[in-house]
C-alpha cells in the first residue's frame, strides 16, 4: 500500500509556479521554513519545488524518465 506521495521540481521561477498551481491548478501554497522552497498541497498530492533559476527547463532534456502521473476523478479547470 502506498500511503503518501511527493515529487520534487526544480523550478525556474518560483513565484509563478505558487501562482499557477494555487490559482490554476487549486494546490495549496505552505512555507517550509526556506526563501527558496515551497511545498504545493492538493488533497493527498504533495510537491515541493525548489527555486532553481538555472536549471534546464524539462522539456529542453530530451528524456522522458522524469515525469508523474496523477490519477483524478472529473478533472476541471477552475
Amino acid at each position: 500500500m502506498i500511503r503518501r506521495n511527493m515529487h520534487v521540481l526544480a523550478v525556474r521561477d518560483l513565484q509563478e509556479s505558487m501562482t499557477s498551481y494555487r490559482d490554476v491548478l487549486g494546490f495549496s501554497i505552505i512555507e517550509i521554513g526556506d526563501d527558496g522552497w515551497r511545498l504545493f498541497e492538493r488533497d493527498e498530492c504533495r510537491i515541493m519545488a525548489g527555486h532553481c533559476p538555472d536549471s534546464t527547463p524539462a522539456r529542453d532534456l530530451g528524456d522522458h524518465s522524469y515525469f508523474a502521473y496523477f490519477v483524478v476523478d472529473n478533472a476541471q479547470v477552475p
